[in-house]
C-alpha cells in the first residue's frame, strides 16, 4: 500500500501539451506512471507520442475519466488558468488533483478550495505551488525526481519542494512509502495533518518525517495532532531556525513576529508531543535513520558508510601512509596527516552541522578512525582524541561553551584533549587531587594531569578537578574548558613511549590557573558523569583504531605471504600458514562487528552502552594485539626490524589495551553491568 497514490492511479495530465506539462509528462512515464491521457480542450482527440508511448488528448476532465477511469489529474496550467482547471477537476469529481502550477492569486486558490468544500470535498487537492507526490517504485504525480530515493517505510510530508528531494536523496538506502510536498503557501488543499492521518493508517510506513516552516500554526496544530491520534515515530524539521524576527521568508512569506510562528517555538511544540526535531535536513536525517538502525541492520553498512570509507581510505593511503615510518622513527607529531585530515573535513568528523562539522554520526566517525589507523595509528589519534576530548561538551555543555568551542574544532582551528587521569589516579578516577576553588565568578585550577594525549598541541583541553573536597565522592568534580595560552598553565615533558610515537603524551600542569566561570562544562559537581558518559562513546572509537591496526598488520602480511618463497613455492601455499590467516581475520571480523554494533549503540544512546563500548574496547583491542603479534611472526625475521611496518603496528597495538581504561578495568565495567541486571 500507499498514500494518495499507487500503482493502479490512473493519471491525467492537464496542461500535458505545454512545454511544462510535456517535459513532466515524459519524465513521470518513465518512473513508470500510468498516465491514460492529457487535458487541452483545444487539442482534444490528438494524440501525443511520448518514446513510442501513445497518450490521447480530452477536451475535459470528465471526458477524460469517463474514456479511461482516470482518478488522478495532475495540473500543470499557466497560473491565470490554474483556477478554472482546478474547478474542472473538482466538478469532475477526480479522487484527487495535484496542482503543481506555482503564483497562483491567493483570491483564485481560496476559490478553488471554497468550492471544493461546497461540493463534499469528493476531490482531494495537494497543493498549489508544490512538487506533488511520489510512491516510488510505483507512481509519480508531479515533478519530483524518480531516481533520488527508494521504495521503503518512510512516509514524508514537506512545504518545501528543496527540503523534500534533499531528504529523499539522504534517506535513500532506506526508502520511502510514499513522499507528499503539499506546498507552502497561505491556502493549500492537503496539510500535514491529513498526510499524517494517512501515514498513521498505512500498514506499509514505519516512520513519518514531516518538514515545516515558520510562520503561521500549521505545525503547532500538527503538534495538536499527533499527540491525540498518532502512534507511529514522527521526525520534524522546520526550515527557517536562522530566520530573525520579523524577517519575511517561506513560500507565503511568512513573518515572524515573537514567539509566534518562530522556528524555536515550532520545535518546542513538536517536542513535546515527541516529535524529534532536527535543527538540520541532515541532523533529521540523522534521527531517522537511528529509528531504523538496528543491530542486524550493521552487518549491512549503508551507502554512505562505504563511500565515506572509500574516501577516507584514499585520504590516508595517499598523504598520510608515506609519512607514517617517519613520523614513528622521529616521534614526531604527523602535521602531514593533520594538514590532509583538515582539507578533507575528516579531523573531527563528530562535530554536528549546526557548529560547522559534517555531522558524521557514530559508526561514520568509527570508519574514519579505522582507515585512518590501517596506515598510521599515531595519526588516527586526531580525530580520536578531538572527539574525546569535546564529547563532555557535546553531552554536557551549555549551547554558549558549544557555540564558542565546536566551530574552531570544525573548522581546524583547533585540536581538543581531555585531562582526565593523573599519576595516582589512573583506573580510580573519582580519587584525583586536582583541585578548582572558586574565586569570585572564576576558578582557581592547581594541580596534574598525567598522560594526556597531544597535549602541547591542542588550543582546548576538558579538564576534570576537585570542586568540592568534602562533597560525596565522585559528585564533588566538574568540568572545565582550559586553554593552552591561560598564564599558569604549562606543559610536563613528552613521555618516551613504546608505541604511538607521532602523538605527544605529556603532563598538564596547572599552578594558579584562572579559569572564567563561563568555561564550566555542565553543572558543579557532574562532571565525573559526565567523563565517564563520554569514555562510554569513545572507548568504541578506540576499538576501532584496534580494528584498523590490525586490519593494516593483516593486509601487509597477506601481501607478503604471497610473495615469499621457501621451499620452492609461496609460504601462503602451505596450510600451517593458511590456517594463521584465517584465524587472524576470523577474529578481526568478529572485533569489527562488536565495535560496529557499540557506535550504533553510541549513535542511539542506549542504556546498555557501558557494557558495550568496554566489550567493543576490550575484545579488539586485545585481537589487535594478537594478530599484530601474528603478522611480526609470519614475516620472520624480517617483521622484527624496522623495515618493516608490522613492528611498528605491534608497538602501536599495546596501547590500546592500556588507554581510556585499561582491559582489566574494562571487564570491571562489564561485569557491574551485568550485575546489575
Amino acid at each position: 500500500m500507499a498514500i494518495f497514490l499507487t500503482k493502479d492511479s490512473k493519471v491525467l495530465v492537464q496542461g500535458m501539451t505545454g512545454s511544462e506539462g510535456t517535459k513532466h509528462t515524459r519524465r513521470m512515464l518513465a518512473a513508470g506512471t500510468n498516465i491514460v491521457g492529457g487535458v487541452n480542450p483545444r487539442k482534444a482527440g490528438q494524440v501525443v507520442d511520448f518514446d513510442g508511448t501513445q497518450v490521447p488528448v480530452f477536451g475535459s476532465v470528465a471526458e477524460g475519466m469517463k474514456a479511461t477511469g482516470a482518478d488522478v489529474t495532475v495540473i500543470f496550467v499557466p497560473p491565470k488558468f490554474a483556477k478554472d482547471a482546478v474547478i474542472e477537476a473538482i466538478d469532475a469529481e477526480i479522487g484527487l488533483a495535484v496542482v503543481i502550477t506555482e503564483g497562483i492569486p491567493v483570491h483564485d486558490t481560496a476559490t478553488f478550495w471554497a468550492h471544493a468544500c461546497s461540493k463534499g470535498n469528493k476531490t482531494r487537492i495537494i497543493g498549489p505551488n508544490c512538487p506533488g507526490l511520489i510512491t516510488p517504485g510505483q507512481s509519480n504525480a508531479g515533478i519530483i525526481p524518480a531516481d533520488i530515493t527508494k521504495p521503503g517505510r518512510i512516509g514524508l510530508v514537506s512545504k518545501s519542494g528543496t527540503l523534500t528531494y534533499q531528504m529523499m536523496y539522504e534517506l535513500r538506502d532506506i526508502g520511502f512509502s510514499t513522499c507528499v510536498g503539499i506546498g507552502g503557501d497561505p491556502i493549500i488543499g492537503t496539510t500535514h495533518i491529513d498526510a499524517l492521518a494517512a501515514f498513521e493508517a498505512d500498514p506499509d510506513t514505519d516512520v513519518i518525517v514531516m518538514i515545516g516552516e515558520i510562520g503561521g500554526d500549521a505545525e503547532e496544530r500538527a503538534a495538536e495532532y499527533i499527540k491525540k491520534h498518532v502512534t507511529k515515530p514522527v521526525v520534524g524539521y522546520i526550515a527557517g531556525f536562522t530566520a530573525p524576527e520579523g524577517k519575511t521568508m517561506g513560500h507565503a512569506g511568512a513573518i515572524v513576529s515573537g514567539s509566534s510562528g518562530t522556528a524555536a517555538a515550532k520545535k518546542e511544540a513538536l517536542e513535546a508531543v515527541g516529535v524529534k526535531v532536527g535543527k538540520t535536513p541532515s541532523e533529521a536525517a540523522k534521527l531517522v535513520r537511528s529509528l531504523f538502525m538496528s543491530d542486524f541492520d550493521l552487518y549491512r553498512p549503508t551507502e554512505e558508510h562505504e563511500a565515506l570509507r572509500e574516501a577516507i581510505r584514499s585520504v590516508a593511503e595517499d598523504k598520510i601512509a608515506p609519512h607514517a615510518a617517519d613520523v614513528d622513527e622521529q616521534s614526531r607529531f604527523p602535521q602531514e596527516a593533520y594538514e590532509a585530515l583538515r582539507a578533507s573535513d575528516f579531523h573531527a568528523p563528530h562535530v554536528a552541522e549546526e557548529y560547522g562539522g559534517v555531522g558524521a554520526d557514530a559508526l561514520a566517525t568509527c570508519i574514519v578512525i579505522e582507515e585512518i589507523a590501517r596506515v598510521c595509528a599515531s595519526s588516527s589519534l586526531i580525530p580520536a582524541v578531538n572527539k574525546l576530548g569535546s564529547m563532555p561538551l557535546i553531552l554536557s555543555g551549555s549551547d554558549e561553551v558549544k557555540q564558542r568551542y565546536l566551530p574552531e574544532l570544525a573548522s581546524g582551528e583547533a585540536m581538543f584533549s581531555y585531562g582526565l587521569s593523573e599519576r595516582e589516579a589512573g583506573s580510580d578516577t573519582a580519587s584525583m587531587r586536582t583541585r578548582a576553588v572558586r574565586d569570585g565568578d572564576d576558578w582557581i585550577l592547581n594541580g596534574q594531569k598525567s598522560w594526556i594525549t597531544n597535549a602541547g598541541i591542542s588550543k582546548y583541553y576538558t579538564v576534570m578537578a576537585v570542586t568540592d573536597p568534602d562533597g560525596p565522592r565522585g559528585r564533588n568534580i566538574s568540568a572545565f574548558v582550559v586553554h593552552i595560552d591561560d598564564p599558569g598553565f604549562s606543559f610536563g615533558e613528552p613521555e618516551r613511549k613504546l608505541g604511538i610515537k607521532g602523538s605527544p603524551t605529556r603532563e598538564l600542569i596547572f599552578d594558579n590557573v584562572r579559569i572564567p566561570g563561563d568555561r564550566l562544562v555542565g553543572k558543579v559537581g557532574e562532571g565525573l558523569r559526565t567523563a565517564l558518559r563520554t569514555l562510554d562513546h569513545t572507548r568504541v572509537t578506540i576499538g576501532a583504531q584496534a580494528v584498523g591496526i590490525a586490519q593494516g598488520a593483516l593486509d601487509y602480511a597477506l601481501g607478503y605471504v604471497k610473495e615469499r618463497k621457501q621451499f620452492g613455492k609461496a609460504i601462503a601455499d602451505f596450510q600451517g600458514i593458511q590456517f594463521m590467516l584465517a584465524d587472524m581475520a576470523m577474529k578481526l571480523e568478529a572485533a569489527r562487528q562488536m565495535v560496529y554494533v557499540a557506535a550504533a549503540k553510541s549513535e542511539r544512546d542506549d542504556a546498555d552502552l557501558s557494557f558495550y563500548g568496554a566489550a567493543a574496547k576490550c575484545f579488539a583491542s586485545d585481537v589487535a594485539m594478537e594478530i599484530t603479534t601474528d603478522a611480526v611472526q609470519l614475516l620472520g625475521g624480517y617483521g622484527y626490524t624496522r623495515d618493516y611496518p608490522v613492528e611498528r603496528m605491534m608497538r602501536d597495538a599495546k596501547i590500546t589495551q592500556i588507554y581510556e581504561g585499561t582491559n582489566q578495568i574494562q571487564r570491571v565495567v562489564m561485569a557491574r553491568q551485568l550485575l546489575k541486571k
